[in-house]
């Protein structure tokens, strides 16, 4: 992250991951194998476990200004499904 809390970039085990924006016609089954998706706070949840279970990895949510404020993975959709459990203390 920048010090204004954007990502400049994304690295995963095999070198950088591509950083795509989610929008309604983007097609994840078309996208290279990892790429990371970002989407916005008002992006809604059904698309965020959509894309994540698309990608294989986090959703990060980025504000308007591109700042990371939040991230949607596994934990975070199981979680918001059991309505019982606190992911950051996971």
């Amino acid at each position: 992250l920048s010090e204004e809390g954007r990502i400049e970039e994304v690295t995963g085990r095999d070198g950088l991951i591509p950083l795509a924006a989610f929008a309604e016609d983007l097609d994840l089954r078309a996208l290279p194998t990892p790429t990371m998706v970002s989407a916005r706070p008002e992006t809604p949840m059904r698309a965020a476990v959509e894309i994540n279970h698309e990608t294989g990895v986090p959703v990060p949510i980025l504000d308007g200004e591109g700042r990371l404020v939040g991230v949607v993975g596994a934990a975070e959709i199981f979680c918001g499904i059991l309505r019982d459990c606190d992911p950051a203390a996971e």
